[in-house]
């Protein structure tokens, strides 16, 4: 991706930020991530919305059929966004967008963007405890971004621009098995 390509996301980022408080930036961040999962796991989706040669109009209204199944009350900028995306033929960057998405929250605000990624709902008070680590650590404001991982065995993950926890029932089994092997 080139520096212009980028710059035009940038506009868009600061667009959403001085327009919305930390609050709605989540929301917005939530659904898009929301759309992002569900697009990225249905190939057939996928490619109809990254087909250039759909007209654009079809390609929204597919998109639009997507945020209503993944997201509730998405707000106009989310929808914007991924507009403009099929608009300009960016939307098969959208993977990219979103991981350039965490390093512009980072750097350029106070939000720090962490996914939470489990088969299962993960209990507040833990949440809480990693929330004041991180936070501790990184000198930003959490916000969590959940995503459900059916296939997983258990536990969960942790995961932002720089780091990651992997508090998952596979690395505890992994653990488990090299202290077995190695004694």
């Amino acid at each position: 991706m080139s520096k212009a390509g980028d710059s035009k996301y940038f506009a868009l980022f600061n667009a959403m930020v001085q327009n919305n408080n930390n609050e709605s930036i989540t929301s917005i961040i939530r659904d898009l991530y929301a759309v992002h999962w569900f697009i990225s796991a249905n190939s057939q989706i996928k490619h109809h919305l990254e087909n250039i040669i759909l007209p654009v109009a079809a390609r929204k209204k597919i998109m639009l059929t997507v945020i209503e199944e993944v997201t509730s009350n998405s707000s106009e900028y989310t929808i914007a966004f991924l507009f403009y995306l099929l608009e300009n033929n960016f939307f098969s960057k959208l993977s990219y967008i979103m991981h350039i998405f965490k390093y512009y929250f980072a750097n350029e605000t106070d939000l720090l963007l962490v996914e939470v990624i489990s088969r299962y709902e993960v209990p507040e008070d833990i949440l809480e405890f990693y929330k004041n680590k991180i936070e501790e650590q990184s000198k930003h404001n959490v916000q969590f971004i959940f995503k459900k991982v059916p296939n997983m065995l258990g536990g969960f993950k942790l995961r932002w621009h720089t780091g990651e926890i992997d508090a998952t029932l596979r690395k505890q089994v992994d653990q488990l098995k090299d202290l077995i092997v190695h004694g």
